[in-house]
């Protein structure tokens, strides 16, 4: 798992934007817990810097087919449902329009599809983007 999640990009460019910054890149334990659909994993990792403070930089998650990462568990569950991409501090995002586009169109084919799992929770990342809760009504 840890060679598998490794590959992501984005913990390339995270980890040498640690580096960069003088810090290094620790990892915690994989860990390993029951779901109802079956055993899922995690692992954190930690950013240490030269002054000695330590930050949760890192979380990499995994169930039987799918993978994820982010900069928390949220947002790592959430890469592994489809319904985001990991980013990593520092480096230049999309801006909301960006992203809500990108949310649009990967739950417009997840309609297309009749997709109706990956469509529901691409489209809560996309209320997320907006702030919007789901209990809140057009008026």
């Amino acid at each position: 798992l840890e060679s598998r999640w490794s590959r992501f990009p984005s913990f390339g460019a995270l980890s040498d934007s640690i580096r960069d910054d003088g810090g290094r890149l620790e990892r915690g334990p994989v860990r390993f817990d029951m779901t109802p659909s079956g055993v899922a994993a995690y692992q954190a990792y930690f950013a240490r810097r030269g002054d000695g403070a330590t930050t949760l930089a890192w979380v990499s998650v995994a169930t039987d087919a799918r993978m994820g990462a982010g900069r928390n568990f949220d947002q790592a569950w959430s890469n592994l449902l489809g319904s985001s991409a990991p980013t990593v501090a520092g480096v230049v995002q999309a801006s909301r329009l960006e992203e809500a586009r990108q949310l649009m169109l990967r739950a417009d084919s997840a309609l297309r599809a009749a997709d109706w799992v990956t469509f529901g929770n691409v489209w809560d990342s996309l209320r997320k983007s907006f702030g919007i809760g789901p209990d809140t009504v057009a008026r």
